[in-house]
């Protein structure tokens, strides 16, 4: 995780790269001044710029730490929220100052730029042909890098999406009902070059205390609605018991708490479901926000606790 990649020798090491880097910089700029000459030694200074060319940062997460033949894997909360810290390094790459689509990147070009030419043409008028030499070596390090190649992440990464939010509704679960024990449970995908698998979305799995044999969980869970470029997420819950629970008569009896929150009844192989989500329209209600993400969790709970006792 967080690991660099480079155009020249992308398999070379990172300490091996520093090293070699080093000393092309250094001879360049030693044969500069043994020679006087500036021309010679700009090709060793340039060489050593080029070996440090970026491309960007690795961002695979979780690489090889599951079994590739599941689907779903439990998961920690520590591997749900390094999805999140992830996201973050990136946005901070994202803003790099040697990337001249970025507001600092253009200012710290323009001051680079701006001082290295003042060192190259002072030099070359005083005589002081170190000062050139200054000058034109800041130019060959620093100012390629700034088009070396956009330094871009992908914001369309649905899956930092659903680690936020479960880790959101993971809070809000605990406070409501702090016996509660909640699980995350991870959607794998298959790499297509390398032989690991990687998250691609997240689910919230809650068991209750003392729950009837014939409970089998709560589940939280999202759907990712995109809207043009936004991409917004509708949480919801799924309550699941197995076949003969007879949810749906029960259903007709519960006590409700908020009459904008759906409660829908389906059955599937082997076990009956109840899903609980926020009702929508052909324009509104696909964007769950943290209040009725709380309603959600609300209602869920108050539901799970009449179900208990009938």
């Amino acid at each position: 995780m967080n690991k660099m990649l480079f155009h020249l020798f992308p398999r070379m090491a990172i300490v091996q790269r520093i090293t070699l880097f080093l000393i092309l910089v250094a001879g360049g700029i030693g044969a500069q001044f043994f020679l006087q000459m500036f021309v010679p030694g700009c090709f060793l200074v340039l060489a050593g710029s080029v070996l440090m060319f970026t491309k960007g940062i690795d961002k695979r997460i979780f690489p090889g730490r599951y079994n590739q033949n599941a689907d779903w894997k439990k998961s920690t909360r520590e591997q749900v929220e390094s999805i999140v810290k992830m996201d973050r390094k990136l946005k901070i790459w994202d803003r790099s100052a040697f990337e001249i689509s970025s507001c600092l990147g253009i200012f710290v070009f323009i001051l680079i730029l701006v001082f290295s030419l003042y060192l190259f043409i002072i030099g070359d008028d005083s005589y002081r042909k170190e000062l050139s030499y200054i000058g034109g070596n800041i130019l060959m390090l620093f100012i390629p890098h700034f088009f070396s190649g956009l330094k871009k992440y992908d914001t369309s990464n649905k899956v930092v999406i659903y680690a936020k939010e479960c880790l959101k509704a993971s809070d809000i679960i605990h406070e409501q009902k702090p016996d509660a024990e909640i699980s995350y449970l991870t959607l794998l995908a298959p790499a297509k070059k390398i032989d690991a698998t990687f998250p691609k979305e997240v689910k919230l799995k809650i068991m209750v205390p003392n729950a009837p044999d014939d409970f089998m969980g709560i589940y939280g869970q999202l759907s990712l609605n995109s809207v043009g470029s936004n991409i917004y997420p509708y949480f919801y819950t799924v309550i699941i018991y197995k076949e003969g629970a007879k949810l749906q008569n029960k259903a007709k009896g519960l006590k409700r708490l908020y009459q904008a929150v759906i409660v829908e009844f389906t059955s599937e192989a082997g076990v009956e479901v109840m899903v609980i989500r926020q009702a929508t329209t052909k324009t509104s209600g696909y964007n769950t926000n943290t209040k009725a993400v709380i309603k959600i969790i609300e209602e869920t709970l108050n539901i799970y606790k009449q179900l208990s006792c009938k």
